[in-house]
């Protein structure tokens, strides 16, 4: 008797440490993105009883916001990937014990910038610039980014230094400083500047009005060098000769006929030449010419089509009237 009254007693000690050991916090707190467990090994302490954990059961109160998913033990949120930031009321439940508590969703984590430009290249004067433009930053809250343009003058040439901040909703801030080249429209225009993250690249307007001469003058040019040909061809690459035929002039001759061309031209080359002959074709070399020219007048296409006997060659010019190292082919004799 006196036995079964020690284990009796043990017993009821045992019960009285388990649930002593039942123990919940008030709150806890969970980073933004990250998952709300539905454990109670997430909830009670790590000393805590193994039979404790086994038995505690740990329920959310109902919310529009989630939906408890079993197979994570988690809450799944009703939208988006995250449970959104806020407090989550919640009860943990032991033999008959009860605790309720909260579950706090935070944003602590400052914003990421992405490829962060650790140098700006501005043209002086130019229009429509936006610094925030030039940067890109992630979070899992909105973020905006501001810059400190102090020590900052787009007018004047120079060197400078800037400071960029990306924030989230819940004030949590990345600052970094970047410098800023404000340079000339000659250095802009020759070696570029930076692009804003819309692809956008801020001009003077001098630059613009420049650049908008500069087309009008290369279209009117190219207008020109197309009347004057009749044709608008690009370098052609010259064919294997596989006919065994003579690789010697066998024509007429050459001429080298070059042209001087304009002064001062800011004509930008397009690929494409003047004064070609009636073949319509470009060549990189002399050699080249004459290879091509003597396998066409033994091929087959010229004997039954064109019935040509001989050629002049002569350099080109490009679209902007300026001598080339380029050649071109005139066939010449009598066509069928």
């Amino acid at each position: 008797m006196k036995r079964l009254s020690v284990v009796l007693y043990m017993m009821c000690l045992l019960a009285a440490c388990a649930k002593d050991n039942f123990q919940v916090e008030e709150t806890y707190a969970v980073e933004l993105g990250s998952k709300v467990s539905t454990e109670a090994k997430a909830y009670l302490a790590k000393d805590t009883d193994k039979e404790v954990l086994k038995g505690t059961v740990i329920t959310f109160k109902k919310d529009k916001a989630y939906s408890v998913d079993k197979k994570s033990r988690s809450l799944k949120p009703t939208k988006g990937k995250y449970l959104p930031v806020g407090k989550y009321h919640a009860t943990a439940v032991y033999d008959d014990e009860k605790e309720s508590f909260v579950v706090e969703v935070k944003d602590t984590k400052a914003p990421t910038f992405v490829d962060l430009k650790e140098e700006i290249i501005i043209e002086a004067n130019a229009e429509n610039v936006d610094l925030t433009k030039y940067f890109k930053a992630e979070d899992l809250s909105e973020t905006k980014i501001s810059v400190d343009k102090a020590k900052l003058d787009l007018t004047k040439e120079g060197t400078y230094g800037i400071t960029v901040t990306a924030t989230d909703t819940y004030k949590n801030a990345k600052a970094e400083k970047v410098v800023v080249k404000v340079v000339s429209l000659e250095v802009a225009e020759k070696n570029g500047v930076t692009a804003m993250s819309d692809g956008t690249k801020p001009q003077s307007k001098a630059l613009k009005e420049k650049t908008a001469k500069d087309t009008d003058k290369q279209e009117t040019q190219q207008g020109q060098g197309n009347a004057n040909t009749g044709e608008n061809t690009n370098t052609y690459t010259p064919p294997v000769n596989n006919n065994n035929r003579p690789s010697g002039n066998t024509g007429n001759g050459t001429t080298n006929n070059p042209v001087t061309p304009p002064a001062q031209n800011t004509c930008v080359f397009d690929g494409t030449y003047q004064d070609l002959g009636n073949s319509g074709l470009v060549f990189d070399t002399k050699e080249e010419v004459d290879t091509y020219a003597n396998e066409w007048l033994y091929s087959v296409e010229n004997e039954n089509g064109h019935d040509y006997s001989g050629y002049i060659a002569w350099t080109v010019r490009d679209n902007c009237g300026a001598e080339t190292q380029k050649w071109t082919i005139n066939w010449e004799g009598a066509r069928k």
